[in-house]
Order: structure tokens, then sequence, then C-alpha cells
């Protein structure tokens, strides 16, 4: 521009210089710093809402310390056995104390609600009490359920829980011992089928992710007509019937 000092440089210096206003000389021009690269932040993935087939995810998830999933119960402990037989010339009490083994597989569909099925046994050999009878023993009788079972847990995470079955009730007497002083109870070897169920309650802890150990209360009840295995006259049919109040030390998968 006419009559005005541009630059001290003659003449004037490129885009990459500036003029130092020193001497009129060019010197190459500082260059302008990087804007600053935030810090990385992982992204969280999205959250997925619940399937509207499932009002609680939890049911599906397999959890350390949850009872869902594959259910396996394994049981031995102690068991009453207290009950009666007869037959028309005959009517007998028995009483014995005795075993117990349980044995349940199932799944939890929902949530702390396990249904599968198991067998639940007890056993003894009791004496007996009736038509010419003081006291005397018997041979060993076996009292059982078979059939579907429930185990609720009220609070999944926890290990209170109550169960129940109900299907075939068995029962079978062996062969009594032999006396000199009283009758062998029975003569030969019953058995039958019938009707019986079993309920509980019990507690249990978790010793690893999955396995839990316990205890169970529980009654067993089975009624049923048992047939004498020689099909002879003499020997009738018994209608019989038992209650078998047991403890059992469980341990569990779940």
């Amino acid at each position: 521009m006419s009559g005005q000092c541009v630059s001290a440089c003659n003449p004037p210096c490129a885009s990459s210089e500036v003029c130092t206003g020193v001497g009129g000389s060019c010197v190459p021009a500082a260059p302008v710093p990087a804007a600053p690269v935030p810090p990385y932040q992982p992204q969280q993935p999205p959250l997925l809402a619940p399937s509207p087939l499932s009002p609680d995810p939890e049911v599906h998830i397999r959890s350390a310390r949850w009872h869902n999933g594959f259910y396996l119960r394994m049981g031995v402990g102690v068991a009453a056995l207290d009950g009666s037989a007869s037959h028309p010339n005959l009517q007998m009490d028995f009483a014995a104390i005795g075993g117990a083994f349980d044995l349940a597989i199932g799944g939890t569909p929902v949530r702390g609600l396990v249904i599968g099925g198991g067998v639940f046994f007890a056993f003894g050999s009791p004496t007996v009490k009736g038509t010419g009878l003081d006291g005397d023993k018997a041979g060993s009788l076996g009292v059982g359920v078979i059939g579907p079972m429930l185990d609720f847990y009220p609070m999944p995470k926890q290990g209170l829980h109550f169960q129940g079955a109900a299907g075939v009730g068995t029962l079978s007497w062996s062969k009594g011992p032999t006396s000199s002083t009283s009758p062998q109870l029975p003569p030969v070897e019953y058995t039958g089928a019938g009707a019986g169920f079993m309920i509980g309650a019990g507690y249990e802890s978790f010793i690893t992710d999955e396995w839990s150990l316990g205890g169970v209360a529980q009654v067993i009840y089975a009624s049923a007509d048992l047939d004498a295995s020689d099909k002879q006259p003499n020997h009738p049919t018994l209608s019989t019937s038992a209650w078998c109040p047991g403890l059992v030390l469980v341990a569990t998968y779940h």
C-alpha cells in the first residue's frame, strides 16, 4: 500500500515464515501445537431389556451359590416306622427304628421351585403287637414312595426349603426270624404297591458354588395290600399301612 510500511522484510516472508523485524530477515514459523487427545474411555455395552417371556431373568442364569438350574439330591438318615397290618384272622400293630434313604433329580423352571422325581425310602425290623402277639420280632420291613416331587426355596440364595412328593407307595416285608418261643412273622415274604406321599422341610448351606449340605425332617406314608410270595391260601393278603417320620442328612447339587 502506498505510503505505509507493510513489513520490515522486503520482499515479504512466505506463509510458513515470520519476519523478525530485526534486519528484516525471515525465519521459519513455530509449529502450532496439536490439540490434546482426550483419554480413552471404554464404552459400556448397552443394557438389554428383560425378555417379556420371562418375568425374572435370574431364573435362566446359572449363578454361584444360588438355588437354580439342575437339581440332584442324595440323603441318608434315621427313621421310625409305625403302622398296622391285618387280614380276616389277624390284626397287628408294628413299630421300629431304622434307616432312611432319599434320591431326587429335577430342574428349576421357575425361580426357587424344583420339579422332578424321586425315591424316598425307610426300613427297619419292627416288633409287633396284636392277636396272640406281644412284642414279637418280625422280618425287615421297607416302606417307600416313588413319584414326582417338588422342592421350594422361598429365598433361592438361602437354604430354607419345603419339599413334597406323591406317587406309588411300596411295602416289602421279608420273612421273619424263626424262634422256638414266638411265631415266625411273617412266615413268607410279602410285597405290594399302593399309594403314598412324602412331605418335609429342611435347611442347607453351600460348601462350594453348587454343592450344599444340610438336614431334612420328613414323613413318608404308604398303604398297600401285600401278597405272599408263595400265593398259598393259608397266607392271605395283608392290608398294611405305615407312617415313617425321619431325619435325613442331605447333599444337594443345585
